[in-house]
């Protein structure tokens, strides 16, 4: 953590959901498909952890 972070209940928010955000779109680039949203969302985190 840095230490000039902003630690406000918008801040946290903020950047909450934009972390979410990018990995949903991320999620729809590798499946389009609206079904095994959650399939796809582990395999590219275990991925991403090289497991």
């Amino acid at each position: 953590m840095q230490p000039e972070a902003v630690m406000t209940d918008r801040a946290i928010f903020a950047d909450t959901s934009s972390t979410i955000r990018r990995a949903l779109e991320e999620v729809r680039k590798n499946n389009d498909s609206l079904r095994k949203i959650s399939t796809t969302a582990l395999f590219l985190a275990l991925k991403k952890l090289g497991i």
